[in-house]
Parts: C-alpha cells; sequence; structure tokens
C-alpha cells in the first residue's frame, strides 16, 4: 500500500462496488486510512450515472480483493460506530 508516510493520516485509493451494473464492477475512491483496515471515503461526489454500495463520508472496512487486472483494496463493509 502506498501511502504519506509524512502526515499523521494516510491517504490511498481503495475500490467501491458498484451497484446495479450487472456484473461486477469497482470504482476508485480517494480515501483516508483511519486504522489498518478502516478508511474514510473522501470523494465529493457520485456521479448521478453510478450508484456506489457506500456513499461518500462511509467509514468501510477493506480487505485485498483479487480482481480481473490484479488485487486491489476492496470496501467490503461499513462501519458504525456507537
Amino acid at each position: 500500500m502506498s501511502a504519506d508516510r509524512g502526515s499523521d493520516t494516510e491517504h490511498e485509493v481503495i475500490y467501491v462496488r458498484l451497484l446495479d451494473e450487472g456484473t461486477e464492477v469497482w470504482r476508485p475512491v480517494n480515501a483516508k486510512q483511519l486504522a489498518m483496515d478502516l478508511y474514510c471515503i473522501e470523494e465529493e461526489t457520485v456521479p448521478s450515472e453510478e450508484n456506489w454500495e457506500f456513499r461518500p463520508g462511509t467509514v468501510v472496512r477493506v480487505k485485498l480483493h483479487a480482481g480481473r487486472s490484479g488485487e486491489f483494496l476492496a470496501a467490503i463493509s461499513a462501519v458504525h460506530f456507537s
């Protein structure tokens, strides 16, 4: 994972699943790493023609996902703090 090591938080690209596509499609999004496998999606908006599984501002748990073009960090679940 690449990251800006000069700051207190690490920023990376993670992938969010697009819904209603008919096949598995992932969208790269900017995210801030909060913990080992927790990221906050930092995108401002969702393109009007896309339906993301997780919205901007959502804290998500990620895991390494093997896709057709290689491995990437995929958002797999939203994290809710109580």
